[in-house]
């Protein structure tokens, strides 16, 4: 609100965007029902390259074994220049996810994220020292001293605080604060809505940057992949060819949101009286 006052983005107000586009990576494919659930991983995959991503990050966690056989095969279609992650979605104890991070070493993973429950604190710890690859977390850490146990933990390479949990704009900014400390890259988790991934791309224009060893520097911002109408009500720009995004530099966030645009969605209304 301040920003859009002043006829300025967020990223102006909070001192300046230091990149005017990032690159995004596609965050999918997923679980399928039934008896395999990567079944269309490669196909999907196939369709997001033909967006112009060049970072694409499945969902893991199946069990170990099937992890290795879809990380390898998903290496086969991006090919060597495009970063592949893997998301485990919580869905392991600290074994299974060192077995699984094992069977996926072939696939040369940029990260692997949340490998364990969130507040695991020694599951992560387990993790990160028994395999090579960034271990990634915190979307769901909604404090600046919860970071900071983790972090003094050593268990996080990658921080992907979300916007809508660790307290916005003053939360994020000092959980990069402290990220800037520890000498880890900070970038923000996205999921549900047009004004999280807007929101975000503010933020992430004007965080430190760091060489993480993908196809470009850190911070990469994360693409929702489902059919999501909330998040299409304003849709993000589109993909430049080299993968990025361009930051929008209107007041705000950069986007009009009306009323009369949310109403299909409304369930229900109530009035508070004081």
């Amino acid at each position: 609100l301040a920003a859009r006052a002043q006829g300025v983005s967020v990223a102006a107000l909070l001192g300046g965007a230091v990149r005017d586009r990032m690159p995004a990576y596609a965050s999918g494919p997923f679980f399928k029902t039934g008896d395999d659930p990567y079944r269309d991983f490669e196909r999907e995959t196939e369709r997001y390259l033909k967006k112009n991503f060049r970072a694409v990050k499945p969902r893991g966690g199946f069990n170990p074994r099937a992890d290795g056989v879809m990380a390898n095969g998903l290496r086969k279609v991006i090919g060597t220049d495009a970063a592949l992650m893997v998301d485990i979605n919580q869905g392991y104890t600290a074994r299974a996810a060192i077995e699984s991070a094992r069977r996926m070493d072939e696939a040369g993973l940029l990260w692997i994220e949340e490998p364990v429950q969130p507040d695991d604190i020694p599951g992560y710890r387990s993790v990160a020292r028994a395999v090579p690859v960034a271990i990634a977390g915190g979307e769901a850490l909604a404090s600046l001293r919860a970071y900071r146990e983790f972090l003094e933990a050593g268990t996080l390479s990658v921080l992907q605080p979300d916007l809508a949990v660790c307290g916005g704009y003053s939360g994020f900014r000092q959980i990069a604060a402290l990220g800037l400390a520890f000498g880890l890259p900070v970038m923000p988790h996205v999921f549900g809505t047009t004004v999280n991934f807007h929101a975000s791309m503010q933020m992430a224009a004007v965080v430190e940057g760091h060489r993480g060893g993908g196809p470009m520097p850190y911070p990469f911002m994360e693409y929702d992949m489902m059919d999501n109408p909330l998040l299409a009500l304003c849709p993000p720009p589109p993909l430049t060819p080299d993968g990025t995004l361009p930051v929008p530099t209107g007041p705000g966030t950069g986007i009009e949101l009306t009323p009369a645009m949310l109403e299909p969605w409304i369930v229900s209304h109530w009035t508070e009286t004081l």
